[in-house]
C-alpha cells in the first residue's frame, strides 16, 4: 500500500513583499542558456571516480526531458536548464552526491533585504536529500531542504518558484549551492533553472503565501469553513530602501462570491519594515467562495501596480449532517494507482445518524490531495454497513459516474494541492438511525498524478463519531495491499479517519429533547452589575435557540442564541431579597424548557433590604418574591398562562410546586 507521511503546518499568513522605484539589482542571474558560465560542479560519490557516471551530476538539459521510470520533467521556460537524474543508474548502489556552487558576490551590497530566487522541479522517493545552502564567510548555512518529510513521493512534473530571504548571511564573500545527495536509494531527480541573488533600491511589492511567491494575479487558498467570520492576518513587507505606499480594497467587480470580505491595510510601510493586513471574511453556504484584493502601490517597475491577490476556500455551510474533520496535514491514503493509473481505491469513514433521527443527504464530500485535477469532474460514492477488517459488509446505497465540483482551497502538502470534491445528489439519500460507513472518491479514466485522500484529527468536525480511529480503506486491484479491507495505519499504533462528510437535513423521528441544567446562582448585590451562566443540553433539536425569563425582576435581562446563555443587569438600590424566577429556551424546532432558579439580592453598602420580586415579564410587576408562591395548581396555571402570552408552542416537561 502506498501512504504518504505529510507534513506540514498551515498558518494561515501570507507574506506581501515590497523592491523600489528603481528596478531589481542582481548580484547573481543564471539561467543557463549559455551554459554553466562561472558556475562549478563538483561531486564526492562514494562510489566511482569523478566526474561521476553520466546522469549522476548536475548536467545541462533542454526541453521536456523524460525520467527511465519518474515520467517527464516539464522544462521551466523552453530553454536550457540543470538536471540531476538518479535513474539514470537503476537500482544501482551507487551514491550521488553532487553539488552545484555560485560565484562568490558581496552581500553587503545590498542596503536592506536580500533574497535568492530559483525554479525548481524534484521528486524524492526513499533517503534522498535536495539542499540549498548559502556561505556566510565562515560556513554553509542551509536555508532550504527537500526530502521525504517535506517532498511528495511520486513528484508533481510541474516546476515552481521558490523565495528565501537569505538577509541574515550577507557578507563580502557570499555564495549559494545546491546539493543533491542520494545514498544509494535510487531517488529521482531534481531540476533547477533561473537562479537569481538580488535586493530592492526602492519600493517593489510581490508576494508569497506560505513561503511560496504568489506572482501578481495569482491564488491563495484559505481553508475549508463553516459560514462563520474569520480572518486571514497577511503581511506586507517592504525590503526595498524607500517608504512604500499602499491601499488595499476587495474589488465589487469581479464581485465576492459565496461571501463578504473587507480588507485592512494601513497608508505605508517604511523601508525594511512590515505592516499587517487583514483579510476579514464571512463565507455564505456549501461550496466555494472567493474574492479579490486589489493593492495599489507605488511600485513603478514590473507591472505590479496594483497587485492583485484573488482569494479561495471552501464553505462546509451550516447543515452538516456529519464531517470527520479537517485534513490533518499529516497522512494521505493512495485512492488511485499512481503513474497515470485510475483512481480505485476506497476510504471508508464511520458515522453514526443517532437514534430519533432520520437524515435527508443533499451533499456528499472529501478532501483530497490531487497532484493533477485536470479532467476530473466526476465522483463516486458508496454508503455501506457492518464494516469490519476484512468484510465490506452491505452496500445501502451506491453512485458512479455522477457529476461532480472540484475545489481547490489549500495547498496541501508536499506541493500536493488540496481539493474538496463534492456531489451534489439529484435524488437525496434518506438513513435512518444506525452506523454507517460513507467513501466519496474523484473518478477519471484519464489522471495524469495521483491522488489521496486526507486523514484528520477532527478539526471543524460535526456528527459522531469522531477521532475513533474506525476507518476502512480497499484497494479494488489489490495494488497496494493483500487485505481487501483494513483499517489503515502510520504502522505505529495510530490508526486513519478520513477527511469526509454529508450536508442534509435531520428530521427527528419523535420529539427532539431539549432541557436547561438546574443550578444555583450566585448572589448579586444592589448596585453591582451581575452575570450568570445557564446551559441547555438537548438531542434532536435544531437551533438557534430563544431564551426568555419569566416573573424574573425588571432589571435582569438573559442573551444568547445557543446553548449557553447569559444573564445579566444590575440591581437597584432597595431591591435586596430573595426571587425566584424562570428561565425558559425554545428549539427552532419547537421543543421547549423551563427551569426555576432562585437568586439571592444582598444589600449594597450603606443600601436597605427590602424590596421584593418579582416585576414579570409578561403581564405586570409581581410582589411577595416573584412567581412561586401560591398552590401548586395556581403557580401551574400561572406559568402556563404567561407561556401562553409568549406565544411558546410546546408542552411543559417540568411540574412546579
Amino acid at each position: 500500500m502506498l501512504r504518504i507521511p505529510i507534513l506540514c503546518a498551515a498558518l494561515l499568513l501570507t507574506l506581501v513583499g515590497a523592491t523600489a522605484v528603481s528596478a531589481q539589482v542582481d548580484l547573481v542571474a543564471q539561467d543557463f542558456n549559455a551554459g554553466l558560465g562561472s558556475w562549478t560542479v563538483t561531486n564526492s560519490s562514494m562510489t566511482g571516480t569523478p566526474p561521476a557516471p553520466t546522469g549522476q551530476e548536475w548536467v545541462l538539459s533542454t526541453g521536456n526531458y523524460v525520467t527511465p521510470s519518474s515520467g517527464q520533467i516539464d522544462d521551466f521556460d523552453g530553454s536550457q536548464f540543470l538536471l540531476i537524474d538518479a535513474d539514470t543508474n537503476g537500482s544501482s548502489t551507487t551514491t550521488i552526491d553532487t553539488t552545484l556552487t555560485s560565484p562568490v558576490f558581496d552581500g553587503t551590497t545590498a542596503p536592506g533585504t536580500l533574497e535568492l530566487t530559483f525554479d525548481q522541479v524534484h521528486s524524492i522517493w526513499q533517503n534522498e536529500q535536495f539542499m540549498v545552502e548559502v556561505f556566510d564567510g565562515a560556513t554553509w548555512q542551509q536555508v532550504q531542504l527537500f526530502d521525504v518529510n517535506t517532498s511528495p513521493g511520486q513528484g508533481i512534473w510541474q516546476p515552481s518558484t521558490v523565495v528565501i530571504d537569505i538577509t541574515a548571511y550577507k557578507n563580502a564573500t557570499n555564495q549559494v549551492r545546491f546539493r543533491y545527495l542520494d545514498p544509494a536509494s535510487w531517488g529521482w531527480f531534481a531540476a533547477l533553472d533561473n537562479i537569481s541573488v538580488y535586493y530592492y533600491s526602492g519600493p517593489e511589492i510581490a508576494v508569497a503565501y506560505q513561503a511560496v511567491d504568489v506572482p501578481n494575479n495569482s491564488t491563495i487558498y484559505v481553508g475549508s469553513h463553516t459560514p462563520a467570520a474569520f480572518n486571514v492576518v497577511t503581511v506586507v513587507n517592504n525590503p526595498g530602501t524607500a517608504t512604500l505606499t499602499h491601499s488595499a480594497v476587495v474589488q465589487t467587480s469581479p464581485a465576492p462570491v459565496n461571501c463578504t470580505a473587507t480588507v485592512t491595510l494601513g497608508a505605508s510601510t517604511g523601508a525594511g519594515s512590515t505592516s499587517a493586513m487583514t483579510l476579514d471574511i464571512t463565507p455564505a453556504a456549501f461550496g466555494m467562495f472567493s474574492f479579490q484584493v486589489t493593492i495599489t502601490n507605488d511600485d513603478t517597475t514590473g507591472g505590479e501596480n496594483p497587485f492583485i491577490i484573488n482569494v479561495q476556500g471552501m464553505c462546509l455551510g451550516s447543515n452538516l449532517l456529519f464531517y470527520a474533520g479537517d485534513f490533518d496535514g499529516v497522512d494521505g491514503q493512495a485512492c488511485g494507482s499512481g503513474f497515470g493509473g485510475p483512481i480505485d481505491a476506497w476510504g471508508y469513514e464511520m458515522l453514526d445518524v443517532p437514534a430519533g433521527e432520520t437524515w435527508t443527504i443533499t451533499h456528499l464530500f472529501a478532501n483530497f490531495l490531487i497532484s493533477d485535477a485536470t479532467g476530473i469532474n466526476q465522483a463516486d460514492y458508496e454508503i455501506r454497513t457492518g464494516m469490519s477488517v476484512g468484510s465490506g459488509g452491505t452496500v445501502v446505497d451506491s453512485g458512479t459516474g455522477l457529476a461532480a465540483t472540484i475545489v481547490r482551497h489549500g495547498d496541501g502538502a508536499y506541493g500536493f494541492p488540496e481539493y474538496c470534491t463534492y456531489i451534489q445528489l439529484g435524488t437525496p439519500i434518506t438513513l435512518t438511525v444506525g452506523t454507517y460507513y460513507l467513501g466519496v472518491r474523484p473518478s477519471t479514466t484519464s489522471a495524469t498524478g495521483n491522488c489521496f485522500v486526507g486523514t484528520t484529527a477532527g478539526a471543524n468536525g460535526a456528527g459522531s463519531p469522531l477521532m475513533d480511529q474506525t476507518a476502512f480503506w480497499h484497494d479494488a486491484n489489490g495494488q497496494y495491499s493483500a487485505s481487501p479491507y483494513e483499517a489503515a495505519g502510520d504502522g505505529s499504533g495510530t490508526f486513519y479517519d478520513y477527511s469526509i462528510g454529508m450536508v442534509g437535513t435531520s428530521a427527528s423521528g419523535g420529539p427532539g429533547v431539549l432541557t436547561i441544567t438546574p443550578g444555583t446562582l450566585s448572589d448579586a448585590t444592589e448596585g453591582t452589575a451581575y452575570s450568570a451562566t445557564i446551559t441547555a443540553t438537548e438531542t434532536a433539536t435544531t437551533g438557534p435557540y430563544t431564551w426568555s425569563l419569566v416573573g424574573a425582576p425588571s432589571w435582569m435581562t438573559i442573551s444568547g442564541t445557543g446553548l449557553t446563555a447569559t444573564l445579566g443587569g444590575t440591581p437597584p438600590t432597595g431591591t435586596a431579597s430573595t426571587v425566584n424566577f424562570y428561565v425558559m429556551v425554545t428549539a427552532t424546532s419547537a421543543e421547549t424548557d423551563t427551569e426555576t432558579f432562585s437568586l439571592t439580592i444582598q444589600a449594597g453598602s450603606g443600601g436597605g433590604g427590602g424590596g421584593g420580586g418579582g416585576g414579570g415579564s409578561s403581564g405586570g410587576g409581581g410582589g411577595g418574591g416573584g412567581c412561586v408562591a401560591g398552590s401548586t395548581g395556581g403557580s401551574a396555571a400561572w406559568i402556563l398562562l404567561l407561556l401562553g402570552a409568549l406565544g411558546a408552542a410546546a408542552v411543559l416537561r417540568k411540574h412546579y410546586a
